[in-house]
C-alpha cells in the first residue's frame, strides 16, 4: 500500500512540475484581457480558428472554468479597477464601455462578485487600503 502512495505521490508531483501550456488557451486569454472581456465566446472562437465547444473543452482542461466565465471576471477586474482609479466614475459610461446590457445587469454582476453594491464596495475598499497598489487621492472621496 505505501508503495502505491508513494507512487502516486511522484505522479502527482511530476504533474504540478511541469508547466501544462495550450497556444489556443493562451492566445485566447491575450485577446479576452486586450478586450477587457468584452468578447463573445463565438468571437473568441473565431479569432482561435476553432469551434465554441472545442474552445470551451480546452478552457475547462486548462483553465477549470468555461470561456464566458473567464470573459465575466475580466471584465469584472477591469470595472473594478475603474471604479476605484478613476475619480469621475460614472455607470452608465461604464455600461456602455465593457458591453453591459443596461445598468442594472451591470449592478447585478457587479453584486455577484462582490457582495455588494458598488458605493459601499468602494468605500470598504478605501478604508481598507493595505490590499490595494495604489489609488489616486481624488477616488478617496
Amino acid at each position: 500500500m505505501e508503495e502505491r502512495i508513494r507512487i502516486a505521490e511522484k505522479f502527482f508531483l511530476r504533474q504540478m512540475l511541469c508547466p501544462r501550456q495550450n497556444d489556443i488557451i493562451n492566445q485566447a486569454a491575450r485577446e479576452i484581457v486586450s478586450c477587457k472581456g468584452t468578447l463573445s465566446v463565438s468571437g473568441l472562437a473565431e479569432e482561435c480558428f476553432v469551434s465554441s465547444r472545442q474552445l470551451e473543452r480546452l478552457f475547462h482542461e486548462y483553465i477549470g472554468i468555461t470561456p464566458k466565465k473567464f470573459c465575466n471576471l475580466v471584465r469584472y477586474q477591469c470595472l473594478w479597477n475603474e471604479i476605484l482609479r478613476n475619480p469621475g466614475f460614472r455607470i452608465l459610461d461604464a455600461v456602455e464601455r465593457y458591453g453591459y446590457t443596461d445598468q442594472s445587469h451591470l449592478m447585478r454582476e457587479f453584486k455577484q462578485y462582490h457582495t455588494m453594491d458598488i458605493g459601499k464596495a468602494k468605500m470598504y475598499a478605501c478604508h481598507n487600503v493595505e490590499n490595494i497598489q495604489y489609488i489616486p487621492r481624488e477616488s478617496l472621496v
